[in-house]
């Protein structure tokens, strides 16, 4: 999920970028759509920390957070990983208030300086990065490409007398994946820490009228072994692709029928 409803701000700037939600499937619940809000806000946060970087030449030592979203664990967790550093969680999560508060004491003289404020600063505390390289580095490939996709929305529309359909536009039904198949050409990964690998794009090549009774997202269904639900399915995607559309069309009607049937008695 890319949260641009106004554009993207720091460090992309582009005003024509909108909110999208990439990658779904029928296995994804409300529960991923909250998880993938989540993630979106440590994602964000990463994209300004490696700006903020680039710009100063100075590698961060730790984050310190605040604010609501700060009591949630899994979170903080969550964008230490993604930022490969360490985040620490303050006792009294509302800054802003607290530092209110100081401002006040310090005009009046009920506190005598800042540094006698910086003691009362207390961690509750702190994540450390515990995410494999290679996974926190494929997490980062697929936001920045979400990120990517979520461009370019506001425009003047099709030129005058241009065809408009499927076919219009480059991956207008490209994947990430094999599946056994040929790629067709290589998408080059952003630049970031362990962005440098290549990965292959496979276009589908079916005839517009050949079956689409399958899921052609293996990636999303390998995060999950364990789930005889997506073995299941899995086993049942390669069946479907072996059959032609009117013994596909043939399953549905009695699978429709038998339940029908349970459903009575």
């Amino acid at each position: 999920m890319v949260p641009a409803f106004a554009g993207l701000f720091a460090p992309h700037w582009r005003e024509d970028a909108r909110g999208t939600i990439c990658g779904l499937t029928a296995f994804h619940t409300r529960a991923h759509l909250a998880k993938a809000a989540l993630d979106s806000a440590a994602f964000q946060a990463y994209d300004v920390l490696e700006a903020m970087e680039k710009d100063s030449s100075k590698r961060l030592g730790s984050i310190k957070v605040d604010g609501g979203m700060s009591v949630n664990s899994p979170l903080l967790q969550f964008q230490a990983d993604v930022a490969d550093v360490a985040v620490s969680k303050p006792a009294i999560p509302e800054t802003t208030a607290v530092g209110a508060c100081y401002a006040a004491g310090l005009a009046v003289g009920f506190w005598h300086s800042t540094d006698e404020l910086a003691q009362k600063w207390k961690e509750s505390g702190r994540f450390v990065p515990a995410m494999p390289p290679a996974q926190r580095a494929r997490l980062l490939w697929d936001w920045n490409k979400a990120v990517r996709r979520a461009m370019g929305w506001v425009d003047g529309g099709p030129p005058a007398g241009a065809a408009v359909g499927a076919s219009v536009g480059v991956g207008a039904r490209g994947d990430i994946g094999s599946g056994g198949r040929e790629p067709k050409s290589v998408l080059e990964a952003p630049e970031g820490p362990g962005m440098g690998k290549k990965y292959p794009v496979f276009f589908d090549d079916e005839p517009a009228d050949g079956p689409r009774a399958y899921f052609d997202d293996d990636e999303v269904l390998d995060q999950d072994r364990k789930g005889g639900l997506r073995k299941a399915a899995r086993k049942a995607n390669k069946v479907a692709r072996s059959l032609p559309p009117l013994v596909l069309l043939a399953v549905g009607v009695l699978g429709g029928l038998a339940v029908a049937k349970l459903t009575k008695k």
